[in-house]
């Protein structure tokens, strides 16, 4: 499953992404966007200047979901940091 992590927001406000095909199932995708779901974790404040994230499957703008980066469990940290890590500018 190809999947796409996009960051906006921040002082300049630039959009960030980063996409790799991982070994992911469909059921597995859904227990991940459940667990991280920003919506789904009100501790979240809404920051001044503070990053957005998004998560998208396989191109798919229908999958995009807004996330909260900070309840990753821990089973899905290997995919996060490789997203994370693969950040570049919109673009490049």
């Amino acid at each position: 499953m190809k999947i796409k992590l996009k960051r906006s927001g921040g002082l300049t406000g630039k959009l960030m992404s980063a996409q790799f095909d991982f070994e992911l199932t469909k059921p597995e995708w859904d227990d991940l966007v459940e667990a991280i779901k920003k919506d789904k974790n009100p501790a979240v404040k809404k920051t001044r200047d503070a990053f957005g994230y998004t998560l998208e499957a396989n191109d798919d703008e229908k999958t995009a979901v807004s996330i909260n980066p900070s309840v990753i469990p821990e089973k899905y940290h290997a995919i996060f940091q490789k997203l994370f890590d693969g950040l570049s500018a919109q673009g490049k």
